[in-house]
């Protein structure tokens, strides 16, 4: 998940994410943060 996601979705409670992470992704330039989403 981006921190775009991450932010809004953050302060629900109810969504429980890992540390983040910057990677390169394909078809985008630059490092991009990540975050991990730990659900059952």
């Amino acid at each position: 998940m981006s921190s775009l996601l991450k932010e809004p979705t953050d302060s629900a409670g109810d969504i429980l994410f890992g540390e983040v992470q910057e990677v390169e992704l394909k078809g985008l330039t630059g490092l991009n943060r990540v975050y991990a989403v730990d659900w059952e």
